[in-house]
């Protein structure tokens, strides 16, 4: 006796067919929530992207404010054209502090475009409020009392930092200025001038 192959009935048809749709549903779900946490999974900040080496300074006293400008040649080792974006946060860290801190007078002057594997110059300009340093414009206009004003204010910056937050590079500009002798001669001044007095010392006095 001869026997014929039962051939599947529409029931089992659909249910082999809804099971493969559902499968290659769930593959198409694992495939899109494994590539939202490769996109969204944090990321640490890359030091090596650009590299900066200090290039020497300008100050000038000025009627509003007296201001240093920094310079560092800005080294791009990727392989893509860069631009620093406008939001780059500026961080300065003092020679007697252990941590970064954001400084408001601090600011990245022009825009600031590298080709890949170039290099560029890039310049932080700082402004000191002369209120905030109980010191006048008059004080500080002509070149000597400018340039003891400027080493000063060196004497006290150990390095600045830039974070660029679309990118995630972090941006060294290291210090060279520590062991210039004028800035050492203007560190020892400042730890031998009086400490300011307090108006409870003057009341106690």
């Amino acid at each position: 006796m001869v026997e014929f192959p039962v051939m599947p009935t529409w029931k089992q048809i659909f249910f082999k067919a809804a099971g493969l749709g559902v499968g290659a549903v769930l593959a198409l779900g694992l495939v899109a929530a494994g590539w939202h946490w490769y996109a969204t999974r944090p990321r640490p900040w890359d030091k090596n992207a650009l590299k900066a080496k200090f290039d020497g300074f300008t100050y000038q006293a000025k009627q509003e404010a007296f201001v240093i400008t920094f310079e560092y040649v800005l080294e791009n080792n990727t392989n893509m054209d860069y631009a620093l974006p406008p939001d780059t946060a500026v961080f300065e860290r003092m020679v007697f502090d252990s941590g970064y801190g954001t400084t408001l007078n601090a600011e990245i002057v022009g825009n600031v475009f590298i080709p890949a594997k170039h290099q560029m110059i890039v310049k932080i300009q700082v402004s000191y409020k002369y209120e905030d340093l109980d010191t006048t414009f008059e004080d500080t206009v002509n070149e000597k009392k400018s340039e003891t004003f400027a080493f000063k204010r060196l004497n006290r910056i150990d390095n600045f930092e830039l974070f660029d937050k679309e990118n995630k590079y972090e941006i060294d500009l290291p210090n060279q200025w520590a062991q210039w002798e004028k800035v050492k001669k203007a560190f020892a001044d400042t730890k031998s001038e009086p400490a300011p007095q307090t108006k409870t010392d003057s009341m106690q006095n």
